[in-house]
């Protein structure tokens, strides 16, 4: 098992006082894809939402294309799930002028739990939200410590940085990343290229972010910020004479954003301006080679604040944490607020 270290981004206030274990079982780690439409019954494609433990996203669509007897291209799905978890997402396979397959799927680690055709296939990203319940065990440490910081997250909210998942296992994506812009690595396909041009853009958004929190601003705008409306990807200029923005940031109706980094970049000004490139001026061979690749900028919250969070605790050592998170947002970053947590999957 392997100390959660990947993120050496700083913490709101103070590092947690508790520390616990996470994924002893898959069963503690719980995920639930939450879609933003319903198929209507008809069309070319056949939606299917799967029931999944130890298998990776990529492997349960392999099968799922073995199964219908297509081409590992026609099955799609909206994002990417722990291996070393329970997941119930959703996958669609294209089957023009074919009926549904026939013969039963079958498989130790994975099942199908519902499925219905649709006129369009599911694309990346197409999700409203994703539904998690995690279960901590061996918790030590201030109980009342922990419990006082849920209450703030389910307040204010916690630093929205992507997850140590983003950067691979080994937390190398980057490093690799400017191998390639360097032109001393080749992705192999278009996948690992995709991967490791992520990869960049988050950990560039992770240094913005980290940097806000540091100044204590992460979630309070600063001149020249962009804002993103909750729930939305929708965008605006940080007006300071603008007497219901403090409210609208308390009630967490608005936060600022950090940059997704690409060509044609929103622009914020004065003080976010600043800060953001001095970034990337400490980085110039990863923001030249974002540019060369294409990638079109785009703005991230840098908080969330997560939806229907409570806790239980089952007995003094075992913490169950249940709440939603928006598509993008990573449930062990809000973890590492509450628990100094080793991870148990990482000893396969």
């Amino acid at each position: 098992m392997s100390q959660n270290n990947t993120l050496d981004c700083p913490f709101t206030k103070y590092p947690p006082l508790t520390s616990g274990l996470i994924r002893k079982i898959p069963e503690d780690f719980q995920v639930e894809e939450i879609l933003p439409i319903t198929a209507s019954g008809e069309g070319e494609h056949l939606w299917i939402q799967v029931y999944k433990r130890q298998m990776t996203t990529q492997e349960v669509a392999a099968q799922l294309a073995k199964w219908a007897e297509v081409q590992r291209r026609a099955v799609s799905f909206a994002g990417q799930k722990d291996k070393y978890s329970e997941t119930t997402q959703w996958f669609s396979i294209q089957l023009p002028g074919k009926p549904d397959p026939e013969n039963n799927f079958s498989n130790d680690n994975c099942k199908i739990l519902t499925q219905k055709r649709h006129a369009q296939k599911l694309r990346r990203g197409v999700l409203k939200a994703n539904r998690f319940k995690i279960t901590v065990r061996e918790v030590r440490g201030d109980h009342q410590a922990l419990e006082e910081k849920i209450k703030q997250i389910q307040q204010k909210g916690v630093p929205n940085y992507f997850g140590e998942q983003r950067f691979g296992r080994d937390g190398n994506n980057v490093e690799r990343a400017r191998d390639f812009f360097a032109r001393r690595y080749k992705p192999k396909g278009r996948e690992q290229r995709s991967m490791l041009l992520s990869a960049t853009r988050s950990w560039i958004f992770n240094q913005v972010l980290a940097e806000r929190v540091k100044l204590g601003n992460w979630y309070t705008p600063i001149r020249g910020d962009l804002l993103m409306l909750s729930g939305s990807h929708s965008i605006f200029q940080f007006e300071e004479n603008d007497s219901e923005i403090p409210a609208r940031i308390e009630r967490g109706d608005l936060s600022p954003t950090g940059p997704l980094f690409g060509k044609e970049k929103l622009n914020v000004m004065h003080d976010a301006a600043v800060l953001e490139n001095k970034i990337l001026e400490q980085n110039p061979e990863l923001a030249e080679g974002l540019l060369k690749a294409g990638l079109k900028a785009a703005r991230r919250s840098l908080r969330v604040i997560p939806e229907d969070f409570i806790f239980e605790w089952q007995g003094e050592k075992t913490l169950v944490l249940s709440f939603i998170l928006p598509p993008g947002c990573y449930a062990t970053t809000l973890l590492r607020e509450l628990v100094n947590y080793q991870d148990a999957s990482r000893q396969f």
